[in-house]
Formats: structure tokens, sequence, C-alpha cells
């Protein structure tokens, strides 16, 4: 069991808190969500580690924010889930994306692995290791946001629906779709589709569902929160003759403060 040493109030932290996982590196818990209070930060040291509960077939970026302007922090680009009693029990490779618009800022020219993203598969608790920190401990504001992306379709009312996702980042966003009809029944499950950036990629809903289905759709990705959106699009007619009936946008999870 963890034994708590210290709290505080973040931004991007609905609590964090600091627990002695071993001699030599401190763990912090983080929870999900963007606050509207001041920003503070902790003293981090290399080989500390911060831990945050995730969701199956959801994405995720954490990010570190240094203070000072002398800043060396980076996270390892390998997560670790753990098991109920706080044990390693798989090794998850992580992608930087702290160059992708939004971009962070971070040590000059190395601020990429300041923010990581992932789709974690299996529920669970995930550590990540802080790789490097200025030589006596330095100042960062720790945070993780739910990025998974929902959205309505309903060939019931309409016959033609398209998921259209638009990337407006620098770099190709890697996603997975998922459908689950009205019943709970998943019909499709972490279909890949890759988005480059500025552009826009469409997933035929209704072709993948058949008709008279209705439910929602689920986007996971590895960019930024806000880098990847879109929305289900309705259309109503024929093949060779339909019209927009409406568009339901893309919403990511309320990043609750």
């Amino acid at each position: 069991m963890f034994k708590p040493k210290s709290s505080l109030f973040a931004c991007g932290l609905l609590s964090l808190l600091g627990v002695v996982g071993d001699a030599s590196a401190a763990d912090y818990l983080v929870t999900l969500g963007n606050s509207s209070g001041q920003l503070q930060s902790v003293v981090v040291n290399t080989g500390d580690r911060f831990l945050v509960d995730f969701g199956a077939s959801r994405s995720y970026t954490c990010e570190g924010i240094p203070v000072n302007a002398d800043t060396n922090f980076d996270i390892s680009l390998t997560a670790e889930r753990l098991d109920g009693t706080g044990n390693p029990v798989e090794n998850v490779t992580v992608r930087e994306v702290g160059t992708v618009p939004p971009p962070i800022t971070g040590d000059l020219g190395d601020s990429g692995n300041n923010r990581v993203s992932l789709i974690a598969t299996t529920a669970g608790r995930f550590r990540f290791t802080v790789a490097n920190a200025a030589a006596g401990g330095e100042p960062v504001k720790l945070r993780c946001f739910a990025t998974t992306l929902n959205a309505p379709f309903n060939t019931t009312v309409n016959d033609f629906n398209f998921l259209e996702m638009t990337n407006i980042g620098n770099a190709t966003c890697n996603a997975q779709v998922s459908i689950v009809d009205q019943a709970g029944t998943t019909l499709v499950t972490n279909s890949p589709v890759s988005v480059p950036a500025q552009r826009r990629v469409d997933f035929d809903v209704h072709t993948s569902t058949g008709a008279d289905k209705f439910g929602f759709v689920r986007v996971t990705h590895d960019c930024p929160l806000g880098t990847l959106g879109g929305s289900v699009s309705q259309y109503s007619g024929t093949v060779s003759n339909f019209s927009l009936s409406v568009s339901l946008p893309l919403t990511p999870f309320d990043q609750r403060s």
C-alpha cells in the first residue's frame, strides 16, 4: 500500500498526491481533468513517477509543464500498467506529441516528450516515469486529459451516416473507430484510421452498421486534445442524390475541475 506524503490542488489535476513508492523515487497520483484554479507544481527528480487511472479502449495525453527556463524535463516513452497491488504487469509504448499543436513549451529543442499520448486497451492504473529532470529536482506542473471522442449515429432516420474526421495538427493522427448500437452491441471494434496532418478522412458508418440502427461512434487517437475533431453527418436521399440532414460534432469527455 502507498503511504501518503503530500498533496496539492493543480490545474489539470483534481488531486496530485505524493506517496512513497521506494527509497529512490517519489510517486504522484494524478486525476484526469482540467481545473480553472491556479496551476501549481511539484518538484520532480529523474526517476520519479506519476500514476493515473485509465479506462479500457480510451485515449489519453499526459504532460509535464516545466516552470524554470533551465528545465531538463522529459517523460519516458514507456509507461507501465499496474495490477491491483501496484506491481507492473505490462509495458506500454507511448507517443511523444509535445510538438504537435497545440505545442507544449519545455526544454529548448527537446520538448516533444514533455507530452505523451496512448490508447489504453485495458483498464487500470498506469505509471509514467520522469526520464530526465534538472539536477537537484525542478518544479513541474503535471496533468492528464481524456481525448476520446464520441458522437451519435442513426441509420433509422437517415440512411447514410459518415464519420468525418479532421486533423488540424502538423502530424498524422492514428485513430481507432468503434461503433456501439442501441442494445449495447459493439458493431465495429477499434477499426484503424490514419488521418494525415491538415486533412479530412471519412469513415462509412452506415455500411458498417446496416439499416435501422442507432447508437454512438467512439474515436480514440494518439494526438493532443483538440487536434483531431469532426462530426457524424447524416444524409437522406439516394446513393446518386442525397442531402445533409444533420451533423453531430465529435465531443470529448468533460474535463471536470
